[in-house]
C-alpha cells in the first residue's frame, strides 16, 4: 500500500498506453497491507470531495474487476475492510491536520477537515463498525449528531 494514494499524487502521462497511462508520485513510504487502505485513500481523498455516489460506483468497479481477475475474491469481505480502512484513514488524517493547524500554524488544513468528518460517517455507517461507531458517539463530539 501507498499510504498517500489521492489524486494530487497521480500523474497522467498522455504517451503512454492503458493504466501505464496513471503516474504515481509520492510513493516512497509504500508498505505492504491491504489493497483496501490504498483504495480507500483514492476513493475518499482527502482534498477533493468524491461524492459517495461516485466512491459507491468506483468501488463496485473495483470489486467486480477483482472477482473478474480471481473468482475467490470475497466482495463482502473487501467492503468490510474497505470501511475499516477508512475509518482508521480518516481519522489518522483528522488528527494530522488537527496538529499540522496547532503545531506547526498551517490552518489551511482546516478547510479540509468537514469533508474528512463526512467520510467517517460514511465508513462507520457499514454495520461491521457499530461499535465502532458507537465508540465515536460517546467520545467524539462531532459524531454525536
Amino acid at each position: 500500500m501507498l499510504r498517500d494514494y489521492h489524486s494530487p499524487n497521480l500523474l497522467w502521462l498522455p504517451q503512454r498506453e492503458g493504466i501505464a497511462r496513471v503516474g504515481l508520485l509520492d510513493f516512497q513510504d509504500a508498505v505492504m497491507g491491504p489493497a483496501a487502505y490504498d483504495v480507500a485513500s483514492l476513493l475518499q481523498d482527502a482534498r477533493v470531495d468524491v461524492p459517495e455516489h461516485l466512491e459507491i460506483a468506483l468501488l463496485s468497479r473495483y470489486s467486480r474487476a477483482r472477482h473478474a481477475a480471481d473468482a475467490n475474491f470475497d466482495a463482502a469481505h473487501f467492503a468490510q475492510l474497505y470501511a475499516t480502512m477508512a475509518a482508521q484513514r480518516a481519522s489518522k488524517i483528522l488528527g494530522i491536520f488537527a496538529r499540522l493547524e496547532k503545531r506547526d500554524h498551517k490552518p489551511q488544513y482546516l478547510r479540509h477537515m468537514p469533508r474528512v468528518w463526512a467520510y467517517l460517517r460514511r465508513a462507520l455507517a457499514h454495520p461491521a463498525l457499530d461499535a465502532l461507531q458507537s465508540w465515536y458517539r460517546v467520545h467524539v463530539p462531532a459524531l454525536r449528531t
